[in-house]
């Protein structure tokens, strides 16, 4: 009893001592020094160590005690297993609850403790109750009435078994035939595919390099005419190579600058829409595509879009007013075509520059007594008008490397431009004998120069009554003749009838005419040769 207790005990040390991590003892929670506690519980392994080492010998010698029951087990198991398949089966409870006692003390010897059951199994070991013999017994004598097979039934039996498995080999091979032959012709199907897939693709990727190399190159006609593109499948992707100068083929990111890039972009698009759609690319919108273009080419790509797609309509949406103009410059766009917003956001969307709108709008700021609000939504709008009348006038001003240009550099430009234009259609007008048209001249010319001193706009840098600057400073009644008036001289900017500003033609060289859109006015500058 006492080495069973010291067994037990050690066991339990063992057991513990890994556990001791905390300042407490992991049984109780006592507080303890941890290294104090290991120190006591390795002392008191220490004192079992005798009780250790005949455990340790015990256990040996149990291991082959342990093997020859587990081998006992499995003879019972297969005892009970074939009992079951006479024609009768056999009933064996006896051998049944033996196995499993022999299982039980397995695991007994194989723990060792508690020593008891340990004691009790070794104990039990080489028991075999009568009845456990008795049913072995029956088990013999059933076994021993079975008829021995003769060769007759052997080669029956093994006939029938080889029939067996001849059929499910053959079934195995018709099976494989059957995934064999459509493994190939799922093969064909594949090859066939990719065959008329590369095909095809192949020659999209020609027909749209051809027509991407021809746009870009009609963009850049002044350098790259005979630029060249090359789109050539590879793994997984679509490898893409541009021409640089004659001088090979490399990405388009290796040589060319960002503008061109971008140009390659819209061409490749372009392409693209072209070889998919063919006459069916009637609607495509383009937002500010061209903002690293330089000017030169931007215009080329107007040229492009005018005369590649005559039937396709394009919204493009800009910040900057160069490329605007060149869109117009170039007829891809008339002057009602381009809408010019004032402002944006996110709750009311976009608002347009458009003359009702802003009139009606200052009005009523004034209604509402916001002098201030009025004033800078008037100088804001005539800084805008200014610029476009500039530009449709070919009026001369003072150029700004930074193009930031104030109202006083564009508004008294574009007034005396107007009036030097009157006076050149006047001077025309007399040169052919047509005195009703400079009548008709003079007195636009007249109206021209009353609204221009009523609105002071030509003074308005030394009058510092009407510096835009000082408009906050007005009162209601102060501010509304200052509106009235510059609304009316706008008026004389434009048709009329269709409402375009007036504008010189051609935009370049000699001028010829200053007409409108729909050209209800159309004065001829050209004088009569002599």
């Amino acid at each position: 009893p006492a080495i069973a207790a010291g067994v037990t005990k050690e066991n339990f040390l063992s057991l513990a001592l890994p556990l001791v991590e905390a300042d407490a003892c992991p049984l109780c929670d006592t507080p303890w020094d941890p290294e104090e506690l290991r120190t006591l519980i390795r002392a008191k392994i220490d004192q079992f160590q005798a009780a250790a080492s005949k455990r340790r010998a015990v256990e040996k010698k149990i291991l082959l005690l342990t093997g020859i029951l587990t081998r006992i087990g499995g003879a019972a198991a297969a005892v009970l297993r074939h009992a079951s398949l006479f024609p009768t089966p056999l009933s064996m409870p006896e051998t049944s609850v033996y196995k499993e006692r022999k299982a039980d003390s397995v695991r007994a010897l194989s723990a060792f403790v508690p020593v008891a059951e340990t004691l009790s199994a070794l104990k039990t070991f080489v028991d075999i109750p009568e009845n456990i013999r008795l049913e072995l017994k029956a088990f013999e004598d059933a076994v021993a009435a079975m008829p021995e097979a003769n060769k007759t039934d052997t080669a029956r039996d093994w006939l029938t078994l080889a029939q067996e498995r001849l059929e499910v080999s053959f079934e195995a091979r018709r099976a494989g035939n059957i995934a064999k032959d459509r493994a190939e012709l799922a093969r064909r199907i594949a090859k066939s595919y990719a065959t008329v897939s590369d095909e095809v693709l192949t020659g999209i990727y020609e027909a749209v390099q051809k027509q991407f190399a021809a746009f870009y190159g009609f963009v850049n006609r002044d350098d790259e005419s005979k630029f060249e593109a090359k789109l050539v499948p590879s793994m997984g992707k679509l490898g893409f190579d541009v021409d640089f100068y004659g001088r090979g083929f490399f990405p388009p990111g290796a040589y060319h600058s960002e503008g061109h890039q971008d140009s390659m972009g819209l061409c490749l698009y372009l392409a693209l829409m072209r070889h998919l759609h063919g006459d069916n690319f009637t609607f495509a919108v383009l937002d500010d595509v061209l903002m690293s273009v330089d000017a030169g080419h931007r215009r080329e790509v107007c040229a492009l879009l005018r005369k590649e797609f005559p039937n396709t309509q394009f919204i493009m949406t800009t910040h900057d007013p160069i490329w605007l103009r060149h869109m117009r410059t170039e007829a891809l766009i008339t002057s009602k075509a381009g809408l010019q917003f004032k402002s944006w956001n996110v709750d009311q969307g976009p608002t347009r520059w458009d003359d009702r709108d802003v009139w009606t709008e200052i009005y009523h700021y004034l209604k509402a007594d916001d002098v201030r609000s009025a004033a800078a939504l008037l100088r804001h709008y005539l800084e805008y008008i200014a610029s476009e009348l500039c530009d449709s006038l070919r009026a001369q001003v003072g150029f700004r490397g930074d193009a930031h240009y104030q109202l006083g550099e564009l508004l008294p430009p574009a007034i005396a431009r107007l009036r030097k234009l009157y006076s050149n259609a006047k001077d025309a007008a007399n040169s052919w004998g047509y005195k009703d048209v400079v009548k008709q001249i003079s007195d636009k010319s007249q109206k021209f120069d009353a609204l221009a001193a009523a609105s002071n706009a030509e003074q308005w840098q030394m009058n510092a009554a009407v510096h835009y600057n000082s408009w906050a400073d007005l009162k209601k009644g102060d501010f509304l003749p200052v509106v009235n008036a510059f609304q009316a001289l706008l008026k004389e900017f434009s048709c009329p009838a269709c409402g375009e500003l007036l504008r010189v033609s051609p935009d370049r060289e000699a001028p010829e005419s200053l007409r409108c859109g729909c050209g209800k006015i159309n004065l001829n500058l050209l004088k009569k040769t002599p």
